[in-house]
């Protein structure tokens, strides 16, 4: 059994967002980021349930020590280190089949003095065509791309790019210069080393949802495959307009696919045309739903006077006689200090805002007046289950929301959960995951 706070991870849930994402995209093959613990997630959970359904064809790291642990659990997927590897950690994550990102000469070197003719090493090449963070420049590419071919040690997987601001409408002037470098640059390597690269990709959520000509052949959906809509904390527009499908937006929704664009992995296009290719994003945005679900209970239920105060520093006093529930969750779990007074949770299909400063291990909560009749029942009694990111009788606090009153977005609240807090994997056997 679960301890008293717990993470339900709903890898059905996930499963149906891939399954989705890959429709949309017209069956083109997905990398699913597992970094951070899978966002938060559970990196082995996540990634075992994505290897046994084939659900996604690669899954994406940060960091060389996580491509390791999949393997030690057992895990056979090919995995990208999304990022280039320390030179301490080349060797190793070599040995451990782990794919890595290459961005100059150096890089290229350190890689291949780890591989050989016999076993070549795979690398992507990284492309920066905006980002600004790490990557090759876009007339750089080709002469690197030489490189990586020439040498026997080495063998050239893919090309990619990251989008900086794919899901905002405002940058689409900026995502499709940097979609138009990026086509140029993968255009420059295969005349270089007269082979066609065998991945080409650059779309991450924003890509998959608003922009097809960033498809290519395979799309890195994270916030996307884990059910939150990237940007929703700060969009003040409609969704509808946000994704260009308002006629004032002026936006249009990319051609249907044929149904047998739906084979996992099987693109019906050449990688250097994407466009016009997958389905209808309203569709898309309306199937995707939550994955974790954050869990604890009231440890506690008293009544509060009147004029008496909650908490740390007295931020919350009771305007009249109030019963005030305790739940054993705080910032040690992740569970951000920022939401003092302002962050609600659900009982029983009812929300109730947090009371007083967020502490360490434990948060308070209104749950209404007390009459001070000699007869009063609490509302809610101790040992009763407590929602605090994901939904329950049709109220839902979402990862998003909590962002939102944080001024931060759904990616830090759930990468923040503490490694104190287990990932309960469950199957919500009632809807079908294809």
């Amino acid at each position: 059994m679960p301890g008293e706070t717990f993470a339900r991870i709903d890898v059905d849930a996930l499963g149906r967002n891939l399954t989705a994402i890959r429709r949309h995209v017209g069956g083109r093959k997905i990398l699913l980021p597992v970094k951070a613990n899978a966002y938060g997630h559970g990196l082995v959970e996540v990634a075992r349930a994505v290897e046994e359904n084939g659900w996604a064809e690669w899954l994406g790291v940060a960091a060389v020590d996580e491509g390791i642990a999949l393997r030690e659990a057992g895990i056979t997927l090919p995995v990208l280190k999304l990022s280039p590897a320390h030179a301490d950690d080349v060797a190793r994550a070599v040995a451990a089949g782990v794919t890595l990102t290459v961005e100059d000469a150096e890089t290229i070197s350190a890689v291949a003095s780890a591989g050989s003719a016999e076993s070549p090493a795979n690398v992507h090449l990284k492309v920066d065509t905006g980002m600004r963070r790490i990557g090759c420049e876009p007339g750089e590419a080709a002469g690197l791309a030489r490189l990586i071919a020439t040498d026997p040690r080495l063998a050239l997987g893919g090309v990619f790019t990251h989008l900086a601001a794919s899901e905002d409408e405002h940058e689409d002037e900026f995502t499709a210069r940097q979609l138009k470098l990026f086509r140029g640059a993968v255009a420059a390597i295969e005349d270089a080393t007269g082979e066609a690269i065998p991945l080409v990709h650059a779309a991450n959520s924003g890509g998959v949802l608003r922009h097809p000509d960033s498809w290519f052949d395979l799309v890195r959906p994270g916030i996307l495959s884990y059910g939150y809509i990237p940007g929703a904390e700060s969009r003040r527009r409609s969704l509808g307009e946000w994704l260009g499908l308002d006629d004032e937006a002026g936006g249009a929704q990319p051609r249907p696919t044929d149904e047998s664009s739906d084979a996992p992995g099987t693109p019906p296009h050449d990688h250097a045309d994407s466009s016009g290719v997958g389905g209808d994003r309203a569709e898309l945005v309306t199937a995707i739903e939550p994955v974790l679900t954050l869990v604890s209970h009231l440890s506690y239920v008293k009544v509060v006077p009147a004029g008496q105060t909650v908490s740390y520093n007295r931020r919350w006093r009771a305007r009249r006689d109030t019963w005030i529930g305790t739940i054993p969750v705080g910032y040690g779990d992740g569970y951000r200090r920022g939401l003092t007074n302002e962050g609600e949770v659900v009982i029983r299909g009812r929300r109730h805002r947090v009371t007083g400063t967020v502490c360490m291990d434990q948060l308070m909560v209104d749950l209404g007046p007390a009459t001070g009749a000699a007869d009063e029942q609490p509302p809610y009694q101790a040992g009763e289950a407590v929602v605090l990111i994901g939904s329950d009788g049709g109220e839902r606090v979402g990862a998003d929301d909590l962002g939102r009153i944080c001024e931060t977005i759904s990616y830090e609240i759930l990468t923040g959960l503490a490694a104190r807090v287990p990932r309960v994997v469950v199957r919500s056997a009632h809807r079908p995951v294809v």
